[in-house]
């Protein structure tokens, strides 16, 4: 837009400079038709004062005609009508010699005057035809600031609507990060209800495991209760290997076994005396163990899924 403002001015100017020559153009016609005009009056009036000589000329000549016709007079006449006669040519070639300095100064001022006219008309058509050269050039130029104003009005069109493009897409995409962040606020909430149920979740898992544990151990030395022996009549359980050393234990004075879970109390001090015992294999209870320890199995696995499970909602 810019250099489109600046041909513009350029060409306004072009154009006054033009109307000035033009109405210099004019004016220095006007002058030359002046000076023709005032040289054709000089003629005029040199004429005119040429006529007047000549008809005093002629004048002079019929009065000298009439002289001679009337036929004689004195000598003195005579020589006055050769002086009268010499005087009226002598006055008769001033007169043509004015008339024709008058003619020539007339005639080389109207051909120095036509002269000058000329020179001024020839250097205001070379001015007017150099500015007529500026001024197509100056509109060759605003042209080609046209084109390139169009070709950057096109371009800001296109570049408008690539902006409108990515506006659309900006809020598209506010749109989706608004609905995620929604979704992030519910999922998060969710993922604190999902930790606060596998919370809940592992702690009776774990204290499943440990009431499992307890069940599944031997009462005497803690270990696994396998191949269990029920003590009668006190109904205690105890493993195969503490039932072999309660045998050990026993002597030809004191043949009977004693249940080692009676023998401790309460405060872990240890009876004098118990009660005899005697173990019996229990299949049944051997098989519910077997069954138990699956379910520990499970329990274990079910604890390290829920670990996974909170570990990963944590990262995510």
């Amino acid at each position: 837009m810019r250099a489109v403002n600046d041909c513009n001015r350029d060409s306004v100017e072009i154009l006054n400079k033009n109307k000035k020559l033009q109405k210099a153009l004019l004016v220095a016609q006007n002058a030359a038709r002046d000076a023709e005009a005032r040289e054709r009056q000089r003629m005029e009036d040199g004429a005119g004062v040429v006529e007047q000589l000549m008809k005093q000329l002629q004048a002079s000549e019929a009065l000298l005609a009439e002289a001679q016709a009337r036929g004689g007079r004195g000598f003195e006449r005579d020589h006055e009508k050769d002086a009268r006669e010499d005087a009226l040519e002598r006055e008769r070639q001033r007169a043509q010699k004015k008339m024709d300095g008058e003619k020539k100064r007339l005639e080389a001022a109207a051909a120095e005057e036509v002269k000058k006219a000329g020179g001024r008309l020839n250097e205001l058509e070379h001015e007017v035809g150099s500015l007529r050269d500026q001024l197509d050039g100056a509109t060759r130029a605003a042209k080609q600031a046209a084109k390139e104003t169009a070709r950057e009005k096109e371009a800001h069109a296109l570049t408008a609507e690539k902006l409108a493009a990515l506006e659309k897409v900006r809020k598209d995409e506010a749109d989706k990060l608004e609905k995620l962040h929604v979704r992030e606020v519910k999922v998060n909430g969710a993922v604190k209800q999902i930790n606060g149920a596998l919370g809940k979740i592992r702690g009776f898992l774990e204290e499943t495991e440990e009431h499992l544990k307890t069940d599944l151990c031997c009462l005497s030395c803690l270990n696994p209760l396998l191949e269990p022996q029920v003590l009668v009549p006190c109904g205690h359980s105890v493993c195969r290997a503490c039932y072999r050393g309660m045998d050990a234990k026993t002597t030809s004075q004191d043949p009977y076994k004693y249940c080692p879970v009676c023998k401790a109390n309460e405060t872990g001090r240890q009876v004098k005396q118990g009660q005899p015992v005697e173990g019996f294999h229990n299949p049944m209870l051997d098989l519910c163990l077997q069954r138990l320890r699956t379910k520990v199995q499970r329990v274990e696995t079910f604890l390290n899924l829920a670990g996974s499970i909170s570990q990963s909602v944590q990262l995510s």
